[in-house]
């Protein structure tokens, strides 16, 4: 039962993220291509990347909503969630003053406290891994 629970919650706390910040950059994207675009090496791609990612980020929302590839979905948003948290790490070493390009709430945060936000996500793609298991 516990378990259950505690699946359920990490599930739909990882599909609250990924639809809120999914939603955040389509409703806004010439604001999220131009902060891309400040990215010397992002610039060529920013278009294709504002397109992609906020698709990426939904499907896998879709993914932790059907039980049956649910884990399938746990996995795909650790490994996101790794992903962009390196990208922060790269841009925290080698940019720090670049804007956040996240969306919504979360371009308040800066790019030490959006690592420690994903880190918090990353422990629940992991606990989402292990029960489903």
């Amino acid at each position: 039962m516990k378990k259950g629970i505690i699946l359920e919650i990490s599930g739909a706390l990882l599909v609250l993220l990924f639809v809120y910040t999914a939603l955040s950059k389509l409703l806004h994207q010439e604001v999220f291509i131009a902060a891309m675009e400040q990215a010397v090496w992002l610039r060529p791609y920013a278009k294709t990347i504002a397109f992609l990612l906020p698709l990426s980020e939904l499907l896998i929302a879709g993914l932790l909503l059907i039980p049956a590839i649910k884990r399938s979905g746990f996995w795909l948003s650790f490994v996101f969630l790794v992903t962009v948290t390196v990208y922060l790490g790269w841009m925290l070493l080698f940019s720090p003053d670049l804007p956040c390009n996240c969306g919504g709430v979360l371009e308040n945060l800066s790019w030490r406290q959006h690592v420690v936000f994903n880190l918090f996500f990353i422990g629940l793609s992991i606990i989402g891994i292990r029960l489903q298991s």
